[in-house]
């Protein structure tokens, strides 16, 4: 996106970086540029920024600007996976894997079994005191 009033855009990979240098008001409207955005939030503290994504564009929820903060970068991530989506896909995975290693071992040994519902068990406490 070329330069506007309020400041500019800069892009790495799947991520836009928006610098608001000169805008006052608490809501900013860009144009589409394409992409589809799946968060946005301020790079300084990763507070999360309210985005409302529409066929001809964005518009953003601006925190006040500090006297001290001049350029206020925010990220808007594109398409694709956030890290905590990762790290979500990641668990469930490896849930998966440590369930069929217990379904495998429980089928070769009948004590494991007993040791298995004692574990599911515990499971079951952890989960519901979160």
């Amino acid at each position: 996106m070329t330069p506007r009033e309020w400041g500019v855009t800069t892009q790495r990979g799947d991520t836009v970086f928006v610098h608001v240098l000169n805008w006052p008001d608490r809501l900013l409207a860009l144009p589409d540029f394409g992409a589809r955005v799946v968060k946005a939030s301020l790079l300084k503290s990763g507070e999360r920024i309210e985005v409302v994504q529409a066929a001809n564009g964005l518009t953003l929820a601006l925190p006040s600007a500090a006297a001290e903060e001049p350029d206020r970068v925010i990220v808007l991530a594109e398409r694709g996976f956030l890290p905590e989506e990762i790290d979500q896909a990641r668990a469930e995975e490896q849930r998966r894997q440590a369930e069929k290693e217990m379904a495998d071992l429980s089928s070769h040994d009948p004590e494991f079994a007993v040791v298995e519902a004692k574990l599911e068990e515990s499971i079951a406490m952890i989960n519901i005191h979160r």
